[in-house]
């Protein structure tokens, strides 16, 4: 389903290059890279996210506009806008995740798992990493447990814009606290399909 708010000849490239790397059934790791060349249509042609899906949900950490979901091949395509210095929790994604960033820019901090994840409910982290992704930056992560914990956040005070393309319908997230070492599942909101 893509909405129909929606007409892009680069997007509607993009989703049917990213289709078919999910339909050639490689692997995660190379899946990820497939569609991180496929990201290379959006920085090559003229391409801006709809004005429909640029419409920011006030009262949230960070607005998650839905632009594409295939359910039967599993991924969605996720514009996510950034508010003045918005920023999501510390979290994964359960699968593969490409993030590129649109306009702005925003600051990614990855963290190593530490424990041996036997204990549910309970995790223990470390940061690993810290950078900033600029406008046309583009970033693959591969599946869980360990690469692909993080938290991200606008590193300016006006909007920026990044689209995610996940491995799966981009439902769910498992959410790290990691001061009180505390690890559960959530749901998440596709903000431009609330009332």
């Amino acid at each position: 389903m893509t909405l129909t708010t929606v007409n892009s000849s680069a997007l509607e490239t993009y989703i049917g290059a990213v289709r078919s790397a999910v339909d050639a059934r490689v692997g995660a790791d190379e899946t990820v890279r497939r569609v991180v060349a496929a990201n290379q249509v959006l920085r090559s042609a003229p391409f801006e996210i709809p004005a429909p899906l640029r419409r920011i949900k006030p009262g949230v950490a960070y607005t998650r506009n839905l632009v594409h979901q295939d359910l039967e091949r599993g991924f969605s395509v996720i514009a996510i806008l950034w508010g003045r210095f918005q920023e999501t929790r510390v979290h994964d994604h359960l699968n593969w995740c490409v993030m590129h960033m649109l306009e702005g820019s925003c600051m990614a901090i990855d963290y190593e798992r530490l424990d041996d994840e036997k204990t549910p409910g309970r995790a223990e982290l470390a940061i690993r990493a810290a950078g900033v992704l600029e406008t046309g930056g583009i970033s693959g992560l591969t599946p869980p447990p360990r690469s692909n914990i993080h938290k991200i956040a606008n590193a300016r005070p006006e909007v920026s814009i990044s689209l995610h393309t996940y491995g799966d319908p981009g439902t769910r997230a498992r959410v790290f606290d990691p001061v009180a070492g505390k690890v559960e599942i959530v749901d998440l909101a596709f903000h431009n399909l609330e009332p």
